[in-house]
């Protein structure tokens, strides 16, 4: 409070608020007053307009009687405020699809009487970031259509001043909805989702790959991709229809997670969506296929079991035929070396996983050569004989030479099989049948049987 005093007299006027710049002097603002009667005059006049900063007001007192008093003058410090001006934004539509294009206008103002603002103004939404300078307090941004992927937006709207209204304005913001939507007609893609391995311990990582196909002889998905699960959460752009997520160590919890693939659309797609589940357990084994066996070979590879960090303990393996092609015979077996693994936290240990198949085989009992000629050759000659010493004398010169003609044709028909004829039996055993089979290989700790882990291995029989 200003006190100012002359001949007896005093003038009091008490320092006003601070304002912000834009508002005018008031009345109420410019309240000097004195013991003696007389006339005030302020400087500056009420209706005035501060510019921001530390402003002095000043007041002449002029006393009705001048014989016993003199005028006198007193000021104060106002305190102006910069102000922070009016943003906002016009657009042309709050919902376009992805062929249309937008028109944006962002406006600049000040309070009644105060100064037009001078800057730029950043526009910002989603991917898209332009920023303009303003030309009589305002700008217009034209987005071409697809500037925007399919999906919802703020747009927002930064006013930052120049040199010649910094002293005068803040910064200010102004935000807008926008939805972007598919054109009419847009196809829905097949987002799918794969996971390297469906199991891992928290001591390792992920990755996961995502495609984005349409039907068949049209155009390759474009766009973003948003992968995301629990409090993970990724984004990538499309490349040739695809893009490939790495999951730290330890960023999945516990237990099974769902992995959700958010595709956010183009101008020939609307949006769409896909998933794949990744478990994390205590243990995990990992086991590459064999190379192709043929029927009556093995083939062999090595598991590796990992443990996480809240592990350590011993697991009894098991392997089990679980898939075989339809009407399959002679079955592969499996086998593991060895069966009990210990592990410890955070390392690993290994298993040796074999496959047996069956190769086609026959088995013959064949009768020996002399009892086929007794049958044919040698008991065809003692027929012979009988029937030339049973018969009379006076007919044995005819039978003799049918006889031995007999006799001839049963040694040639033996010379003519070589070996003679043979009798046989047996039965076969067919060979693995050629196509895919499953294995599941299981581990169980050894004395808590909740903890348990498994993977399949597929193994190709040709």
């Amino acid at each position: 409070m200003l006190r100012s005093t002359f001949c007896g007299g005093k003038v009091t006027w008490a320092t006003p608020a601070a304002v912000t710049y834009g508002t005018a002097l008031s009345a109420a603002q410019l309240n000097a007053s004195s013991s003696v009667a007389g006339s005030f005059v302020y400087t500056p006049a009420a209706g005035t307009v501060l510019t921001a900063g530390s402003q002095t007001l000043s007041v002449t007192f002029t006393p009705t009687d001048t014989t016993d008093y003199t005028a006198a003058t007193s000021s104060v410090t106002l305190a102006v405020n910069k102000a922070a001006p009016t943003v906002g934004i016009n657009l042309s539509s709050s919902s376009i699809t992805m062929t249309q294009a937008l028109t944006v206008t962002v406006a600049v103002s000040g309070a009644s009487g105060a100064s037009t603002p001078t800057g730029s103004v950043k526009l910002a939404g989603g991917s898209y970031s332009a920023q303009q300078t303003l030309a009589a307090g305002s700008t217009t941004f034209n987005l071409a259509a697809g500037t925007l992927p399919v999906g919802s937006y703020t747009l927002t709207a930064t006013y930052t001043p120049d040199s010649a209204s910094a002293g005068n304005y803040a910064s200010a913001s102004q935000t807008a909805p926008l939805t972007v939507t598919p054109p009419s007609g847009a196809q829905t893609p097949t987002v799918t989702v794969t996971a390297t391995a469906a199991t891992i311990t928290n001591q390792q990582s992920d990755t996961v790959t995502v495609s984005v196909a349409g039907s068949s002889g049209q155009p390759t998905p474009t766009g973003t991709l948003t992968l995301a699960s629990g409090s993970y959460n990724a984004q990538q752009t499309l490349a040739s229809g695809s893009a490939s997520f790495t999951i730290a160590a330890g960023t999945l919890g516990s237990g099974a997670n769902t992995l959700t693939a958010s595709y956010s659309g183009d101008g020939n797609y609307g949006a769409a969506s896909g998933t794949a589940s990744v478990t994390v357990a205590q243990a995990v084994i990992a086991l590459a296929a064999p190379a192709p066996i043929i029927p009556g070979a093995s083939g062999t590879s090595t598991g590796t079991i990992s443990a996480g960090s809240t592990y350590s303990g011993t697991l009894n393996l098991t392997c089990s035929l679980t898939g075989s092609p339809s009407g399959a015979v002679s079955l592969p077996t499996c086998s593991l070396s060895p069966m009990t693994v210990t592990v410890t936290s955070g390392r690993n240990a290994t298993t040796v996983f074999t496959v047996n198949t069956t190769a086609a085989s026959t088995t013959a009992l064949n009768g020996p050569a002399g009892t086929n000629l007794w049958r044919f050759g040698g008991g065809g000659a003692i027929l012979a004989a009988f029937l030339v010493f049973g018969i009379p004398s006076r007919r044995r010169r005819w039978i003799t030479m049918a006889a031995l003609l007999m006799a001839v044709i049963a040694v040639g028909a033996i010379g003519c099989g070589g070996k003679g004829s043979s009798s046989s039996s047996g039965s076969s055993i067919p060979a693995t049948t050629a196509g895919k089979y499953t294995f599941t290989i299981t581990g169980t700790d050894s004395v808590n049987a909740k903890i348990t882990t498994s993977t399949n291995v597929t193994v190709t029989v040709q």
